[in-house]
């Protein structure tokens, strides 16, 4: 029995026609009760934002394409004391951070 393959592929798509955007978002909130006398309730709540493009690739014996990332962190609340559980970054103990980024 025969096996054959073929290794053209012959896209009809180009760069601009196969590219593709996606962006996915992300709700987080957590409350975290303190039951010590004195301790106030740790509460923080962010949004985050990824963002995922993908070209289609060139035409030709050799295609070539482009991928690129970003994401996006914001803070919605824990201000007025009730920060610092640890799901957003802090850059100080006095000093909160209220957005964060990265792209690649």
């Amino acid at each position: 029995m025969p096996f054959t393959a073929q290794a053209d592929d012959e896209s009809t798509e180009g760069f601009i026609e196969g590219s593709s955007l996606k962006l996915l978002s992300r709700n987080y909130y957590m409350n975290r009760n303190q039951l010590s006398q004195g301790k106030r309730d740790n509460k923080e709540w962010g949004q985050g934002f990824i963002g995922k493009f993908e070209s289609g690739y060139t035409q030709g014996t050799l295609g070539f394409g482009i991928d690129a990332h970003a994401m996006l962190g914001l803070k919605l609340d824990g201000g007025g004391g009730t920060g610092n559980s640890s799901i957003l970054p802090s850059a100080a103990p006095a000093k909160k951070v209220t957005e964060y980024g990265k792209g690649a």
